[in-house]
C-alpha cells in the first residue's frame, strides 16, 4: 500500500473519533448538569423548609414586611409610583419581595422565600468562585458544604432581611470579578448599591481593580456602578423635595439610639472585650481554612489567586 493510500485509508478507529467526542462530551455535559442539580437541592432543601418554620431574626424584618405588604397592595390596585419605594432602607430587596407577592398575597412568607431564594444563590457562588479560585473541585465543594448546611446561614437565609441578598449581589460582583466581565461586576455591585449603601464603595473599587489588571477602565461599567446613588437621590427628592432626606432621617435615628444607649456613644473596654470574644474563633476558621486550601491547590495559577488580596 502506497503511502497516499494509507493516508487516505479510513479504519474504524479513525472513522469513530467523532461520534465518540460528542459521546463523551454528552456524559460530561449531563455530570455538570447532575453536579448542580445536587448542589441546588443541598442548599435549597433547608432553606425553603426553614422559610416556612423558623423565625425571622431580628425584629428589622417585620419592617420589610410591613414595607413589602404595602408595596404589593399598590401594585395590586395600579397606583404604585416611584416615590413608593422611598423609605429607611434602599428599596431593591422590598421590591422584588413585592413582586412575589402579588401572586403569593402573604407578605410575610414572600420577604422570607425571596431570600431563601437568594441563600440558594450564595451558596452555588461559594462553589463557582472557590473553584475559579482554586481549580479544585473537593476544594469547592468542602466550601459549598460549609455555607449550605451552616445553621446560622441558614436562620439568616429564611429571614426577611437584606443580609443575605446583598450578600448574593457582592458574591456574583466578585465572580464576574475573576471572570473579569466587568460590565456583568459593575451590573451586580450596582443591584447590591440599590440593596444597601455599603456597597456604593463599589464605583471605585471595581474600576481599581480593573485598573490593576488590564490598565484601562470601562466606562460603561464606570456609568452603571453610578446609577444606585444617583436614582436614590433622585428618589429622595422626588417624595420628600430633600435630596438629603434619607441620610437626615438616619442621623436623627443615630441621636435617638445614642441618647436612649448612651454607652453605645463611645468604646469603653467591657464592650470591646465582649463584642471581640468571639473573634479568635471565627478567625482561626479562615486561617485554618487558607492553610488547607493552599496545601490541595498547590497546582493552582499565580493569576487565580492573585484577586485574593484585592477581596480580603
Amino acid at each position: 500500500m502506497s503511502p497516499e493510500q494509507a493516508h487516505l485509508r479510513f479504519g474504524p478507529v479513525e472513522f469513530c473519533w467523532y461520534p465518540q467526542t460528542l459521546l463523551e462530551s454528552a456524559r460530561h455535559s449531563t455530570k455538570q448538569r447532575s453536579l448542580w442539580l445536587t448542589l441546588f437541592l443541598v442548599a435549597a432543601i433547608p432553606r425553603i423548609l426553614g422559610a416556612f418554620f423558623l423565625p425571622n431574626a431580628f425584629g428589622d424584618a417585620y419592617v420589610y414586611i410591613r414595607d413589602i405588604g404595602e408595596m404589593s397592595t399598590k401594585m395590586r390596585a395600579g397606583t404604585f409610583a416611584i416615590t413608593d419605594l422611598y423609605g429607611f432602607w434602599l428599596p431593591l430587596y422590598q421590591f422584588l419581595s413585592a413582586l412575589v407577592n402579588v401572586f403569593i398575597g402573604n407578605g410575610f412568607y414572600a420577604g422570607k422565600v425571596v431570600s431563601a431564594g437568594f441563600g440558594v444563590g450564595v451558596c452555588l457562588l461559594i462553589y463557582g468562585i472557590t473553584l475559579q479560585v482554586t481549580a479544585h473541585r473537593t476544594a469547592a465543594l468542602l466550601a459549598f458544604l460549609v455555607i449550605a448546611l451552616n445553621p446560622l446561614h441558614i436562620f439568616y437565609s429564611v429571614s426577611a432581611m437584606t443580609d443575605v441578598p446583598h450578600a448574593f449581589f457582592l458574591l456574583a460582583s466578585l465572580y464576574f470579578c475573576l471572570k473579569e466581565r466587568w460590565v456583568l461586576a459593575a451590573v451586580f455591585a450596582a443591584l447590591a448599591g440599590l440593596t444597601r449603601m455599603e456597597s456604593w464603595m463599589f464605583i471605585a473599587l471595581i474600576p481599581l481593580i480593573q485598573f490593576f489588571r488590564e490598565r484601562h477602565i470601562s466606562i460603561a461599567a464606570v456609568a452603571i456602578l453610578a446609577i444606585p446613588p444617583i436614582f436614590w437621590l433622585y428618589v429622595s427628592w422626588k417624595a420628600t423635595g430633600n435630596w438629603r432626606a434619607c441620610f437626615e432621617a438616619r442621623r436623627e435615628y443615630h441621636d435617638w439610639l445614642f441618647a436612649a444607649n448612651p454607652t453605645l456613644a463611645h468604646f469603653s473596654l467591657p464592650h470591646i472585650l465582649r463584642d471581640g470574644s468571639p473573634l479568635p474563633g471565627w478567625s482561626s476558621s479562615p486561617w485554618s481554612g487558607a492553610r488547607a486550601f493552599r496545601k490541595m491547590c498547590a497546582r493552582s495559577s499565580r493569576r487565580s489567586f492573585s484577586f485574593l488580596p484585592l477581596w480580603a
